[in-house]
């Protein structure tokens, strides 16, 4: 249902794009040359083309960023008890997956396999809130993130748990 949401949302972004382009053009001279009219919004802002939105979304690298520090809370705020704060990071960072999926779509099938073969298991945990549970989990996640990055050809790339705990968050229990 998200997918279609998001891409729902960008067919009618290039849509409201094209209607403005046409709008743009709307009073200009009949000839049928492109004026930079055409690529301008009323408000003065470029137009984008579907291509252009495509390579202006961001890549797994930066989306992996994101992912990486939602990690290290998510980690943290378990291993620490406040459950909830790991159950929302873990909802964030299988979103951000998600958007990897849909921005990148050549890693869909690693990035689902991720979320269904480790995210998943993790999350259970911290439902759960089952700390042997989740420890296991962890373990896997982290091993199986840093597979998916040596499959990709990034086996340079390898995400480690950070020796303290980030500090601008409560992550023991909240009450």
């Amino acid at each position: 249902m998200k997918r279609f949401l998001v891409v729902a949302l960008a067919i009618a972004t290039a849509g409201l794009m094209l209607a403005l382009a046409v709008g743009c053009d709307s009073g200009s001279s009949s000839s049928s040359s492109t004026t930079s009219e055409a690529t301008t919004s009323p408000g003065g802002h470029t137009i984008l083309t579907p291509a252009e939105l495509t390579d202006a979304a961001p890549g797994l690298g930066t989306i992996m960023q994101e992912i990486g520090q939602r990690n290290w809370y998510l980690y943290y705020s378990a291993t620490g008890g406040n459950w909830d704060l790991a159950a929302y990071q873990a909802k964030e960072l299988g979103e951000a997956m998600e958007t990897g999926t849909i921005t990148r779509p050549k890693h869909e099938e690693a990035l689902d396999k991720f979320m269904k073969d480790s995210l998943d298991p993790l999350t259970a945990a911290i439902k759960a809130k089952d700390g042997a549970q989740f420890e296991s989990a962890w373990k896997n996640e982290v091993a199986a993130c840093n597979a998916c990055h040596a499959e990709a050809g990034h086996k340079y790339i390898v995400w480690s748990l950070p020796d303290t705990p980030p500090q601008d968050l409560q992550l023991g229990p909240v009450s």
